[in-house]
Formats: C-alpha cells, structure tokens, sequence
C-alpha cells in the first residue's frame, strides 16, 4: 500500500510550478517579440508611406521647377526672380540662350540632392550618356569606337565586341542580310529566341534581347548598363554631364583625363570645345564647323531619379521638357520604372536652400 510522501508531494508541486512558470517565461517572451516585431512592421510601413507621399510631393515640385524656371549651362536655375517658362529651343540662339552660371542651379549629371523630407532625387541630362540608336544607324567608324570602348570598359573580350556591334545593327535595320558576325531572323528562330523587330531601340534594356548580349551578365547587374545608355537623343554628347565611364570611352580622353572633366566642371562648366581644350591641354577640335561631337548645354530629355531613405527602389521617370508645347503639359513623360536601390545613389547629397518650397 502506497503511503503519502509529504516531501515528494511538495516536490512535485515545485516542479510543476517551475514548467507552468518556465512556459509562461515562453509565452510572455513570444508574445513580446512578436509585438516588438509588430511595431517595428508597421513602423517600417509607416515610414514607407510617409517616404512615398514625400516622394509624389518632391516629383510634383521639381516637374514644376524644370518647366517654370531658367535653364543655363550649367543646368535648371532656383533663383525665384527667374521664372519664365524656358525654351530649349532657344539654346542654340546664343543671343538669347544665358550662358552664365550662378552657381546656384540644379545640375544635370545625376549628382544627389535632398526633396522632401527623406527623400532624394537627381536630374541626368540624356545627352549626357551614349546613344545607342546612334550606333544603329550609322556604321562609321567614329560612331563603333566609342561603343567598343565601353564594351572594353566592362571587360567584354577583344575578339568579342565587334561581333556584337554586327548584331546590335542587325537587330535594327530594316533588311535581312547579316553582316559577317551578326544575326538576322533565321538565326534566332535556330536558338528559339524573338526575332529582331528591325527597328530603333526603345529602352536601353532592350539590347539584351539581341543575341548573345544577355551573356554578358556584369552589364546588368546594378542597372548599370540602362544608368550609362539612352535611347531618347540623337544629338552630341553634353561633355558638363557626361558621367566618368562615358568620358572614359571617348577617343581622346583617358581615366585620368577624364576625372580631370570631372573635377574641374564641379566648379564650372565648360563653355565651348576651345574652353574645354585648353582646360585639359588636349586638341579635341576638329577645326570644323560640322564638328558635332559634343555639346555644353542641356538637352530637353531628362531622366529624373527619386527616391526615400530606407525604400528599396529607385523609381526613374523618363520625360521631354515641352515649354512650347500647344495647349499641353509643359513635360511629357515617355516611361517611368522602378530599378533596385543602387549604392551609386548612397552618397553625400545637396540641400537646395535656394528651392524653400522643397523644405
């Protein structure tokens, strides 16, 4: 016959209580991370909202900025005694275009400034970065070099880039004959690949589908290769807001030379070839009047870069500044897309004083 332990009952007691005390423990930790991991959530969630409605605030002021204020060389003017609506037109009229900077304006080769609250953007003129529908449409040596040079830039082998410049212009002339390395309909039927549309690139991003392109996987790791290439201006490379890489693939610029363009520009843009030259020490005038290769004030095509402090994306709206535009919107926006946060946009930005509504 089992008899009552006094000090096993007691034992057990404890021992239960220990489990129902270290469980609770369990409990009361769980539900502490989870409202701490709940809060922080909809803290983030907050921010993200807060950041997206200051990001629609920042987009609002700078397309008003970009279609009510001056444009000079040296980019949009902030000065509020300027305003009038700007005529890219103008520029080439050297008469009527100012070719004074202030130092005041908002630059165009996609340095970083502060919007509202914690949100950041940048403005990158589209002449500024190469053209590739150039490349499409002219064959000439003077166009390929520079093209080769990039592709040399992100280390593509020698033997290589050429063969990609053939399909590049395959992918977009009219005809069906290929050149020695390029590819034409038939050649991407054999791999079950789309066919060449036969026509000008509409997005940067488009090159990847020309064959043997999408190989290459260090150009669009980033978004690198859509942040260097356009596809909207077909005019001269705007020398005050061409980024390093670009400068670099230029015939007569090496790295060091090119870093220099960007050093001395930061304090004031260039005017002229004849002033850039000199700057530098080298000859890059041809002596021509025909000479187009470069230009020193800004395009109409701008891409505008936006983004939030903490966010995981960019977004990049694409647009034409049309002041003269009839009964319209003074910009038309061709395309906006959203790229992955980019350590490039992880940098030191301005404040614009000048701009006290973005305050």
């Amino acid at each position: 016959m089992l008899k009552y332990n006094k000090k096993t009952s007691y034992g057990f007691v404890l021992l239960t209580v220990l489990w129902l005390l270290a469980i609770i423990s369990i409990i009361v930790s769980f539900f502490a991370k989870w409202t701490n991991e709940s809060i922080e959530e909809a803290q983030k969630a907050r921010d993200n909202t807060q950041g997206l409605i200051a990001m629609h605030s920042t987009q609002a002021i700078i397309l008003y900025t970009l279609s009510t204020q001056q444009v000079n060389i040296a980019g949009i003017t902030t000065s509020k005694n300027e305003i009038s609506p700007p005529s890219f037109d103008d520029m080439l009229d050297i008469g009527r275009f100012n070719l004074n900077s202030t130092g005041t304006e908002i630059r165009l080769d996609d340095r970083t400034y502060q919007g509202k609250g914690n949100t950041y953007f940048s403005l990158q003129d589209k002449s500024g970065l190469y053209n590739l529908n150039i490349a499409t449409i002219d064959n000439s040596e003077s166009v390929r070099r520079p093209l080769l040079r990039i592709l040399a830039n992100f280390n593509i082998p020698a033997e290589h880039r050429s063969g990609l410049l053939d399909k590049l212009q395959d992918y977009t002339d009219m005809d069906d004959n290929h050149r020695i390395n390029g590819a034409e309909k038939y050649h991407y039927r054999k791999k079950s690949l789309y066919p060449p549309p036969n026509r000008s690139l509409f997005h940067p991003m488009e090159i990847y589908n020309v064959m043997d392109w999408q190989y290459y996987k260090h150009l669009w790791q980033n978004n690198t290769w859509a942040q260097l290439t356009t596809t909207s201006f077909a005019g001269a490379l705007n020398i005050n807001a061409a980024p390093l890489f670009i400068l670099k693939s230029l015939d007569e610029i090496d790295a060091e030379t090119a870093e220099k363009i960007i050093t001395l520009r930061q304090k004031s843009p260039f005017l002229s070839i004849d002033n850039l030259s000199t700057a530098i020490g080298i000859n890059l005038s041809t002596g021509g009047l025909n000479d187009t290769r470069f230009r020193f004030y800004p395009s109409e095509f701008i891409r505008f870069s936006l983004w939030h402090k903490g966010g995981n994306f960019i977004r990049q709206i694409h647009l034409k500044i049309t002041p003269n535009a009839d009964k319209k919107q003074p910009w038309y926006i061709a395309y906006v897309n959203d790229i992955p946060m980019n350590d490039k946009y992880k940098k030191q930005t301005i404040n614009l004083s000048q701009l006290s509504y973005l305050k």
